[in-house]
């Protein structure tokens, strides 16, 4: 049997700083497959939450008139269902071939913009809601568009930036992704420890870091707001003003959480890892969004039936009765 150039690599590179090549490979080989397992877990918690709720989607959403919180709750939805089976399908059809480790390229740049894409909409979400809890205030309306935009084109550059200067090299039986910078003659071990040492760039740790912290100051306003709003009257956990009032804080505490996490995932975790923290930034803020839009639904439904009879409402029934 004719040897494959990943074992000939192995023969002529047997040790590096000590280092045996096939521990470098195995060792990067094991932190991919632990981003990939993190992103099919994500994955399948999206699908277990569409399961779950389902029933409530399609009474709720689908038989409902479109509105834009309505649109951008389909487009969070389904745009990280679409892109995840792609991007699992690419994962599981072979092994790599030169050709394949550069389509891979391709799933890695959709993933990123992706994990930004998420956040974003649910972002947009929240100011929607912001806006009619303020009492369609125009001038926050413009401050909270305008850091958002500001955001969103940072992101949108410093990703574009990133990954323009990023090649991937077939290195049986993984793709290694790489800087365009690291020379093409080295290594396999040189190759795999250039990799290993990689680092996001500060300009996208930092913009990455601001956007999540947005989301959080958005849901601390909403949350801040609606209790000021609804304080003064008793606050059940079912009616509307409850639902806005925990969900918010219940969802500004876990994108905390992912803050924290992603924080410690892009500065001192290995590089091989970083994938790993996009999968929860697709998952959580979609789930997030989704929720918190089919409670609100939910608790408004509620609402309709309980001050509605047959179409008359119940503050008409004292003068239909004449009841003074």
């Amino acid at each position: 049997m004719n040897p494959t150039k990943w074992q000939v690599d192995l023969e002529m590179n047997s040790t590096i700083s000590g280092q045996p090549s096939e521990s470098a490979v195995v060792s990067y080989y094991t932190l991919k497959h632990a981003s990939c397992y993190t992103i099919v877990a994500c994955t399948f918690l999206v699908l277990y939450d569409t399961v779950l709720t389902i029933g409530q989607e399609v009474e709720l959403i689908w038989r409902s008139s479109l509105t834009i919180p309505g649109l951008i709750y389909f487009i969070s939805r389904y745009s990280s269902f679409l892109f995840s089976f792609v991007w699992l399908l690419t994962k599981i059809s072979g092994s790599p071939t030169p050709a394949r480790c550069q389509y891979d390229t391709i799933p890695i740049i959709k993933l990123v913009r992706l994990g930004y894409q998420c956040p974003s909409t649910c972002q947009v979400t929240i100011q929607v809601w912001l806006w009619a809890v303020f009492n369609k205030n125009r001038q926050l309306l413009f401050a909270l568009g305008s850091l958002f935009l500001l955001f969103a084109s940072l992101q949108f550059s410093a990703s574009v930036v990133a990954l323009s200067h990023l090649r991937v090299v077939e290195v049986s039986p993984v793709c290694v992704t790489i800087r365009d910078t690291v020379p093409h003659n080295l290594s396999l071990n040189e190759t795999l420890m250039r990799a290993a040492a990689m680092r996001m760039p500060p300009f996208s740790i930092t913009t990455i870091l601001f956007s999540m912290t947005f989301s959080i100051f958005l849901l601390a306003l909403l949350a801040y707001k609606s209790w000021m709003t609804y304080r003064p009257k008793p606050i059940c956990a079912h009616e509307l003003a409850g639902v806005l009032v925990r969900d918010s804080v219940t969802y500004c505490l876990m994108i905390l959480a992912l803050t924290i996490y992603n924080s410690l995932l892009i500065t001192i975790a290995p590089s091989d890892l970083i994938q790993a923290g996009i999968g929860f930034e697709i998952a959580l803020p979609s789930i997030a969004s989704s929720r918190l839009l089919l409670n609100l639904r939910a608790a408004d439904k509620r609402r309709e039936r309980r001050t509605n009879v047959e179409g008359i409402h119940v503050e008409q029934w004292e003068t239909m009765f004449h009841i003074t």
